[in-house]
């Protein structure tokens, strides 16, 4: 009978082994002693979020939102050694019902915090206690979590909940912002990939912002910061309108230049100093908690 490579390989190893009780069972402990970031890694999870489904221009895909926020959140962990323990999948806004407008799915701020503590329950269970839990979104609505911060802590059993927006612009950049389907959110999801980004629907509206602005941010209102909202839209959309002083300054560029840009080196960059800004909060956070 002829002996199977893998036969032959085990053969010698097995005839030769000094310690009869087989491997070690692998528990805890000893995913511990060997685990060089096990000090943080125990400590602080990592959660990203964003928005499944919500409007932005045709160039976005509808769950960029989403994808930004995995891509900072799965870097970051991987930076400092953090655990990253998944996603949750819902989402909500500080506007309300307006919100609906463009993100049908948007669910009340009471309903997004109800959702997501059960959520978090549910995936905290499965690991060893947690500390420090730091929920990562690329959905900027999302923050209206952070009043219910304490609360939440307190309901999962953990220390403390920290929130962070996954797009922020580099200090050195004041011509970027992390503005709604703006030029920076546009040249993050054409670094990221074809999956976030379509160049032919881009030039499709850029063409039509052009020649014909008003139908242009009419069609595709949620694109380059709300304009077809912010200029367009009733009283109801004042509530847009008065979150910032003077003019947005997405819809000022897009209304001085008809165009929307997307630069993937901008995109890279703007991710970059993400990664490093929210790798650097968790890391202080976690050492003046751990401090003796």
């Amino acid at each position: 009978m002829s002996t199977s490579p893998r036969d032959a390989f085990l053969a010698p190893l097995q005839a030769n082994a000094r310690h009869p009780a087989g491997p070690r069972a692998i528990d805890q402990a000893h995913l511990d002693e060997l685990d060089w970031t096990a000090g943080l890694r125990n400590d602080v999870v990592i959660v990203s979020m964003g928005n499944s489904a919500e409007g932005h221009s045709s160039a976005l895909a509808a769950d960029i939102d989403d994808r930004i926020g995995f891509h900072v959140a799965t870097h970051v962990a991987n930076r400092i050694g953090a655990r990253y323990l998944g996603h949750c999948p819902f989402a909500t806004d500080r506007l309300g019902g307006l919100a609906q407008q463009w993100s049908p799915a948007c669910l009340t701020v009471d309903e997004f915090v109800a959702k997501t503590t059960t959520y978090l329950q549910f995936l905290l269970a499965a690991v060893k206690p947690a500390k420090q839990v730091w929920l990562l979104s690329g959905h900027g609505g999302n923050g209206a979590i952070e009043p219910h911060l304490a609360s939440l802590a307190q309901t999962l059993g953990v220390a403390e909940v920290h929130y962070a927006l996954t797009l922020l612009a580099p200090p050195d950049r004041p011509d970027l912002n992390a503005q709604h389907a703006g030029n920076m959110e546009h040249g993050v999801a054409r670094w990221l990939g074809a999956g976030c980004f379509q160049p032919e629907a881009l030039a499709s509206l850029n063409a039509r912002l052009a020649s014909d602005f008003e139908a242009a941010v009419k069609t595709e209102p949620a694109a380059a910061g709300m304009a077809g909202y912010y200029i367009y839209g009733d009283a109801r959309f004042d509530a847009i309108r008065n979150r910032y002083p003077g003019v947005k300054p997405a819809i000022a560029h897009v209304a001085a230049t008809r165009a929307v840009v997307a630069n993937a080196a901008d995109g890279a960059a703007a991710l970059e100093h993400t990664i490093v800004t929210i790798s650097a909060q968790i890391v202080q956070a976690h050492a003046r908690f751990a401090a003796p």
